[in-house]
């Protein structure tokens, strides 16, 4: 069984195909051994013809009134009284026996010169021979007339039954002639018909040959061809798996090798239902292969933008950004997203950079207004934080100014009075030194903190110019 199912197809069509020939080739044996068999004139023939011959040799024929014949003589020369009367029933019988085949062959036998000697010469003879014997032979016999018995046997019996017997032997002719020219015939007939079974033997099994050899080369053939459509859609798999690995390793450079498959297989049998079910894969692999390619080449797109974006951030160009148009779907809002986490990114940087050049101009009362969160908002804090310091140490350092104006003034007052009285000139004299150590005090002071002030003034305008080169 494992053998029969390890054949190939073609090698399984072709062992039925000898199974089917040898089968016809026994078959036709076969047929032939018995027709020789049964021939006429063949095995069987000859022993049923033996045993109707040997019967025809033991019994005699019913249609022959020979015994009935042979009766009367019995008759003549019986002095038994229970036997003669025996003998006259068993010729009743006999002549009983006679009408009833004599009915058969009328019945039966062919029309021509043999019926019509056998059914009426023979049978006219033996109705005479019946109704002698019947209504002169027999009443003879009974009353002891054994010279007339004789007479009528000797002479009306033996006439009429020798009429029958030539008429019997004639018909026995014309049988055997007509048997032998049947049997002839007969011969030839199945001798011919023996050729023409032997020659539509030869020619059946040279159409299922034929036909066979066709319908092999029709189903192997596109089985085949099926078969290398799958293999190269086997291959087609394998690459597109070589390729996912590759795209997901980072490897964009893949190529699919998209070889074409073409199907010319249209019939309506399974094997077109087979071919339309492959078709149908084939053009899925297809589909799937340009659908792989636009994925390939969308990916690269995606890269170069990413690329173009790293490269413009590299040399400055923060106001770069990808293009979204080239995208669809998700790609599209893959790309539109990182446009806007560059632009939430450097939206704050912006503010920032402006807010710090109005400050560099001496604007301190700027500040970032804009809602942020986490580091951004770190980044605003910080900003505004330091708007916040700038604006303290200005107001300082105009406090320490109108201080030290304040003092002046209180020198200039104290000398007029000095010029006014000369009498508290000791004690202004003092207090106007005491003034002076204050104001000299109060002027290295002011001095330091104007001086700082303008040193982190400095540092400030140049941050805002260094962020707005930066945003530019």
């Amino acid at each position: 069984m494992n053998f029969f199912k390890n054949l190939k197809i073609a090698q399984k069509l072709w062992l039925l195909v000898v199974i089917s020939i040898i089968s016809f080739i026994g078959f036709g044996i076969y047929s032939y051994s018995t027709m020789d068999k049964v021939k006429i004139n063949g095995e069987l023939y000859k022993e049923i013809v033996l045993g109707k011959d040997l019967t025809a040799d033991i019994l005699p024929p019913p249609e022959y009134i020979i015994e009935s014949y042979l009766t009367t003589y019995q008759m003549l020369h019986e002095a038994d009284p229970g036997k003669l009367e025996s003998l006259i029933e068993k010729s009743k019988s006999l002549e009983n026996e006679y009408y009833d085949r004599h009915k058969f062959w009328k019945d039966n036998l062919e029309e021509g010169e043999m019926k019509r000697t056998l059914i009426a010469d023979s049978y006219k003879s033996a109705v005479e021979f019946f109704k002698i014997r019947d209504d002169q032979y027999i009443p003879a016999i009974k009353t002891g007339d054994s010279l007339t018995a004789e007479l009528l046997l000797n002479n009306s019996l033996k006439k009429n039954y020798d009429e029958h017997r030539a008429s019997i032997d004639k018909v026995v002719q014309m049988a055997s002639a007509s048997n032998s020219l049947l049997e002839t015939e007969t011969q030839q007939l199945i001798e011919s018909r023996i050729m023409f079974i032997v020659v539509i033997l030869v020619l059946i099994i040279v159409i299922i040959s034929i036909s066979s050899f066709s319908t092999i080369k029709a189903i192997k053939n596109p089985i085949y061809k099926l078969i290398g459509a799958v293999d190269k859609v086997a291959a087609g798999n394998e690459e597109l798996t070589r390729a996912s690995v590759a795209i997901s390793n980072g490897d964009t450079s893949v190529n699919l090798k998209n070889e074409k498959i073409e199907i010319f297989i249209n019939t309506n049998d399974e094997i077109g239902d087979l071919a339309s079910s492959i078709k149908r894969i084939v053009k899925s692999q297809d589909e799937l292969n340009g659908s792989f390619g636009l994925l390939i080449n969308t990916t690269k797109e995606l890269l170069n933008e990413t690329l173009s974006l790293t490269n413009s951030a590299l040399e400055g160009n923060l106001k770069f950004r990808a293009s979204a148009d080239k995208f669809t779907g998700s790609n599209k809002s893959l790309v539109e997203g990182i446009n806007k986490t560059l632009d939430a990114l450097l939206a704050p940087v912006s503010e920032g950079v402006n807010i710090l050049e109005e400050m560099s101009k001496g604007n301190l009362s700027v500040r970032i207004t804009s809602t942020y969160k986490g580091d951004h908002q770190l980044i605003k804090n910080s900003i505004n934080e330091l708007g916040d310091s700038l604006s303290k140490l200005i107001n300082d350092v105009t406090e320490a100014v109108q201080a030290t104006s304040s003092a002046s003034n209180q020198i200039s007052s104290s000398a007029e009075e000095m010029a006014a009285g000369s009498q508290e000139q000791s004690a202004q004299t003092t207090e106007v030194a005491s003034a002076v150590e204050q104001m000299t005090s109060t002027i290295m002071q002011t001095t330091k903190n104007a001086g700082s002030a303008a040193e982190f003034s400095k540092k400030a305008g140049q941050m805002a110019m260094n962020g707005g080169e930066v945003v530019k």
